[in-house]
């Protein structure tokens, strides 16, 4: 999929195969989920935990869609 986990101070993010952030570096853990699916319109999706213990919702261009 081209989308790489980094992680920086014991924080992680996600990066593109070009550099760019997709997620920031500010989450306690990201996951990215590569199953797509139809309920998601064939998308890969991250999910990435915040220090309150939610999870922000990102496609894979780094739009966030639910937080």
């Amino acid at each position: 999929q081209g989308l790489y986990l980094v992680e920086q101070s014991n924080k992680y993010g996600v990066i593109n195969t070009k550099g760019e952030i997709v997620v920031p570096v500010r989450y306690d853990a990201v996951d990215i989920n590569y199953e797509k699916s139809s309920y998601h319109d064939n998308k890969t999706y991250l999910s990435a935990k915040r220090t309150d213990g939610n999870y922000d919702l990102y496609d894979e261009q780094g739009v966030l869609v639910s937080d």
